[in-house]
């Protein structure tokens, strides 16, 4: 039989704001339904680079799993504006997000988080949250890790002076062409995610082999014999992966490795 699939745009309220996204959602269900989150990081939205988002939303279609892709509140077509963006509001809309998931099918469903670059934080600290919660998949992630030694880099980016916002006028930092605020730049600062890291059960980590930004994160988590971790190197890839081809190894890991941790 054909496995036809939907796409359904949603809207919900999240902590005083509209929060919009889309949900893939196939035909055919497995007995206990597989949902996958997608946790962005920084600017990053619903379709992303090469709307990578939108292509694993096909091939979860085809392998009977649901995927929920939407936009943080202050991010895209969602409610709000970027220089107001906090990673506790994040936390909320992704926690919301999944209880407005579950309600759509209203039993038991197993729950995958994928946190891209630091939507890995994001990720980490909403499946506490989450009660169907099955595994976590982190892309390219961006958490404060243990150094390996004094010699790496500990500020790749360099140091960067406040600036004031023209509309807004409070102070913020400028990073790749996006403000944050200086409430965001504290719980930045004040992550701990990697602490709990021990206690999420199974774990995906997708590494791209050029990624400055996550070597020292990928020599940790290389350097220790994590319990239930699997890692995936794409040869050639950088932090956003590059290109589609690229793309398409990142999101066909990702399926597999779901599919297989499911049993499906």
């Amino acid at each position: 039989k054909e496995n036809k699939q939907v796409r359904i745009p949603f809207q919900i309220n999240s902590g005083g704001k509209d929060v919009l996204g889309v949900m893939h959602i196939p035909n055919r269900q497995n007995d206990i339904p597989v949902v996958i989150i997608m946790c962005y990081g920084l600017n990053g939205n619903r379709t992303e680079q090469h709307r990578m988002s939108v292509k694993l939303g096909e091939m979860c279609e085809v392998n009977s799993v649901n995927l929920v892709r939407f936009d943080y509140a202050n991010v895209g077509v969602s409610e709000g504006d970027f220089f107001f963006s906090s990673i506790s509001e994040r936390v909320r809309n992704v926690i919301d997000i999944y209880n407005f998931v579950y309600g759509c099918f209203n039993r038991e469903i197993s729950v995958y988080l994928i946190g891209f670059s630091d939507g890995a934080k994001i990720a980490i600290q909403a499946q506490e949250h989450i009660g169907y919660f099955s595994g976590l998949i982190c892309w390219n992630p961006i958490i404060k890790v243990p150094y390996i030694s004094e010699s790496m880099d500990r500020n790749p980016s360099g140091p960067v002076k406040l600036k004031i916002h023209q509309k807004y006028k409070k102070p913020y930092k400028p990073l790749f062409g996006v403000c944050l605020n200086t409430g965001l730049i504290k719980e930045i600062e004040r992550d701990n995610s990697v602490s709990k890291l021990s206690n999420l059960g199974r774990t995906l980590f997708v590494f791209g082999e050029k990624d400055k930004y996550t070597k020292h994160i990928r020599a940790y988590f290389e350097s220790r014999n994590l319990i239930n971790t699997n890692i995936v190197i794409i040869e050639g890839a950088g932090h956003l992966f590059n290109s589609p081809a690229y793309e398409r190894q990142v999101n066909e890991s990702t399926i597999k490795w779901i599919l297989e941790d499911s049993g499906q």
